[in-house]
């Protein structure tokens, strides 16, 4: 919590207002050491409840840094990407028989949800 004093003239500033604004200042300095320490406190009770810490969220900023261009160095070109491919993968499947199951006995007042298919590879039924 912010709080701006306001203004006060040359004039205006006598001996007791000078000491009242000392003394406001000291009080909004107290305020902030108390609401860091409360905050502090309520951290480490819920670290201690096994709860997790407020998060420490840094503002956002209207100007971002440039990107490092391609130039810059090795590995910043797109180049070969390590692990698993993403993406179906049964494009490339030959199908060689599709067959429709039927579930052997639905109970009274069942309604139809989604077909959902599944490729079933290497299954050998004798």
């Amino acid at each position: 919590m912010k709080i701006e004093l306001p203004e006060i003239g040359p004039d205006e500033r006598t001996p007791l207002v000078e000491t009242l604004l000392a003394l406001l200042r000291q009080l909004m300095d107290c305020v902030a050491e108390f609401e860091r320490l409360h905050q502090e406190l309520r951290d480490e009770n819920a670290r201690l409840k096994g709860q997790k810490e407020r998060p420490d969220i840094k503002p956002s900023t209207l100007e971002k840094p440039e990107k490092p261009t391609a130039a810059a160095g090795p590995g910043t070109g797109k180049g070969r990407r390590r692990g698993k491919p993403t993406g179906p993968r049964t494009q490339e499947l030959v199908i060689h028989e599709t067959t429709k199951v039927e579930p052997p006995d639905l109970p009274p007042g069942a309604t139809f949800g989604q077909f959902e298919s599944i490729g079933i590879q290497d299954l050998k039924l004798e």
